[in-house]
């Protein structure tokens, strides 16, 4: 399941994600590899924090901006492109969207922040922010 980005009862931007892990030893690890896994988690793995605090957010159309710093874009993108961006035939969809983010993202279900996350990929909803 791709992560859901939702505003949360105080005005604070939660990022979670569920699923199978990829057992790579990253914090907050999803099913999804991270590229160059014993790097990237060994960095993830000294730059996290645990916290309770929850990121101040502001979001102007497909921008999403917060603090501690993390930016994410999600534009729509025709049903070829996401199969040419995947590299394999995709279900038919009205609309996918790419997904670029990066920064300290806050999981609340591993109880912090991860950071450096980067992320660039392909999804088939859209990720609100009410």
């Amino acid at each position: 399941m791709e992560p859901n980005m939702y505003r949360g009862t105080g005005g604070e931007c939660i990022d979670g994600s569920v699923g199978v892990m990829a057992n790579q030893g990253c914090p907050g690890e999803g099913s999804d590899t991270r590229v160059w896994g014993w790097a990237t988690c060994w960095l993830q793995r000294q730059g996290s924090w645990h916290s309770t605090t929850p990121p101040a957010c502001l979001v102007v159309g497909p921008w999403y901006v917060a603090w501690p710093p993390f930016i994410a874009l999600q534009l729509p993108i025709a049903h070829r492109w996401a199969e040419w961006l995947h590299r394999k035939p995709l279900p038919w969809r009205p609309s996918w969207y790419l997904l670029a983010r990066a920064g300290a993202r806050w999981d609340p279900n591993w109880g912090g922040y991860i950071f450096p996350e980067a992320a660039l990929k392909v999804v088939d909803h859209v990720i609100h922010v009410p």
